[in-house]
């Protein structure tokens, strides 16, 4: 009696209620007491169907960096925000430079001078042209000496005065023979106060350095130098060489100006310099974007404190730990489908990147890291996020596919109970790629054949992308009733409020609507389908 009263208001309350507590009357009616009539059906459809393996990991960006302030003092400066887009050496925030300490401050004169020390290095030239002045004088000076020395061997005069000179050191040669043979014959028999004695040895002494005079001047008109002219002009070769080979080395280094040496020496100062002056400063380090930000001007700063966090955002990587046992089913390339537990309403696509080559042990089990890209991001993921990867083994298109649940396994045979002139017929399946929710079957039944199952997931329409068929839910209480719509994936879903709009609206608009005890109210959720499913995706449209 007291349905009777209800109004149409009262109807919308009482059907919501029934929404959101996932109660129905036809869910509390045990399994095994309803009656044939009571089974749910599924026609058999066409459609994709693939295995996987799943894992699970988190969310990461292709690289991330946080900095930290070099110096102490107050930030003067913030030139980025949350969600900027930075690139490598951008300067992020600086200190006001009269809070720091003076040996921060002179460093930016220190960088100034070496900057120019380097500018210096790499453009002057003088130092090569004074190296090559040097080494061309050198050369010169070598070439003098060595020719000096080759022109002790060759002839001074011509044949004529080389003979007279012969001639007159042969005539020398018989004097002086003369002479020692007159000296030798007073030497043993008289004394030096003997005048015969001095007369024959002055003119003995004479002879003899008549005859060296004589020769030295054959010897140097044909061309042939004393051992002293020898010496002497071997020493200056010595000499003028080794000048050369010091200028020539020094002028090598030269060659290619600037020199690598003092390039390096006056890159180090700069890069010294730098770093000196730039502990004021907080410089990006890689391209990337703003993910985090703890500087404010104003704010004292120490050493070693943390102003902001970069992430590269260019690719999206869920790192996973693939056991030794899964490695070789994954490959690079391998395509895999991304849940995240904070966007579930939506499939992300992924696809294998890179597979470490070394194993980590760790609690006595072997795993190899794996990278997962996702490949169409948005901006709803996060780093960090739970991530549950699938990643796609094999995948069979056009397949004949049904509930997973409507195959039984009966001695040791695959059968489904499929509709036959109003009745149920057992049949001999044979099954292929199966998951949690649907099965392939490769020969037993066609498409469009209807098949008994004993509850229907909502997430089998969600995932073939259908609405459910008037023939799948066959149910009393359910006959000409409007099906509820199953959301395809990655469709916006109304909140509770907005589902009360849309419902009274309608309610307001149909003056035919059904009142209690009319008979045309429906059990909700339909039985089999699982509350939960129903109340997260069933639109307003289910009572048009």
């Amino acid at each position: 009696m007291m349905l009777k009263k209800l109004n149409r208001k009262g109807l919308l309350i009482f059907i919501l209620i029934l929404i959101m507590s996932g109660c129905s009357l036809i869910s509390r009616i045990p399994l095994n007491q309803r009656d044939e009539s009571q089974d749910l059906t599924f026609t058999a459809v066409s459609g994709t169907i693939d295995n996987s393996i799943g894992f699970i990991g988190n969310v990461a960006y292709n690289q991330s960096s946080q900095l930290t302030w070099k110096a102490e003092g107050v930030i003067g400066e913030v030139y980025v925000k949350l969600g900027d887009s930075v690139k490598k050496g951008d300067v992020l925030a600086e200190l006001e430079v009269d809070s720091m300490r003076s040996a921060v401050i002179l460093a930016e004169k220190t960088l100034i001078e070496a900057q120019e020390m380097l500018q210096d290095v790499m453009e002057s030239k003088t130092a090569k042209m004074n190296a090559l002045s040097t080494l061309t004088v050198n050369e010169i000076s070598l070439k003098s000496t060595k020719q000096a020395q080759e022109s002790l061997y060759y002839p001074r005069a011509d044949q004529l005065t080389i003979e007279l000179a012969y001639d007159a050191y042969m005539l020398s040669v018989e004097r002086f023979n003369y002479a020692k043979a007159d000296y030798d014959s007073v030497k043993n028999t008289k004394g030096w106060e003997d005048l015969a004695r001095q007369t024959y040895y002055e003119s003995y002494l004479t002879s003899y350095n008549s005859m060296i005079e004589a020769y030295d001047n054959w010897m140097w008109t044909k061309g042939q130098p004393s051992d002293t002219d020898l010496a002497v002009a071997q020493g200056a070769v010595t000499v003028a060489q080794q000048a050369y080979d010091d200028a020539l080395k020094e002028y090598q280094t030269y060659e290619r100006m600037p020199r690598q040496e003092d390039v390096h020496e006056a890159e180090i100062a700069v890069s010294n310099a730098e770093n000196a002056f730039n502990k004021r400063k907080i410089i990006a380090s890689m391209d990337g974007t703003v993910t985090s930000v703890q500087a404010e001007a104003g704010q004292y700063v120490k050493q070693g404190d943390s102003a902001f966090g970069i992430d590269d955002k260019s690719k999206v990587l869920v790192p996973l730990q693939v056991s030794e046992i899964d490695i070789h089913q994954i490959f690079i390339g391998q395509n895999a489908r991304i849940v995240l537990d904070a966007v579930q309403e939506k499939t992300y696509s992924g696809v294998i990147r890179d597979i470490s080559d070394l194993g980590e042990e760790k609690n006595s089990a072997v795993t190899f890291e794996s990278l997962v890209e996702i490949t169409d991001p948005d901006q709803q993921i996060k780093a960090g996020m739970t991530a549950e990867v699938q990643i796609l083994l094999e995948k069979k298109e056009n397949a004949v596919l049904i509930p997973i649940n409507a195959v039984s396994a009966v001695n040791g045979k695959n059968t489904v109970s499929v509709s036959s002139d109003g009745g149920w017929k057992t049949v001999n399946v044979t099954t292929g790629i199966t998951t949690d929710l649907l099965a392939e079957i490769t020969d037993g039944i066609s498409v469009g054949d209807v098949v008994k199952v004993p509850e229907i997931n909502s997430k089998i329409y969600a995932y073939l992308g259908i609405m459910p068929q008037e023939s799948d839910l066959k149910q009393d209480g359910l006959i000409g009733a409007e099906i509820p719509f199953i959301q395809k994936t990655g469709e916006t879903e109304k909140s509770v409020e907005q589902k009360t709009d849309d419902l009274s609206g309608r309610f307001d608009q149909n003056e035919m609507a059904p009142t209690a005890g009319s008979g045309d109210i429906p059990s909700f959720p339909p039985s089999g389908l699982k509350n939960e499913d129903m109340i997260k995706r069933t639109p307003a449209s289910t009572l048009e």
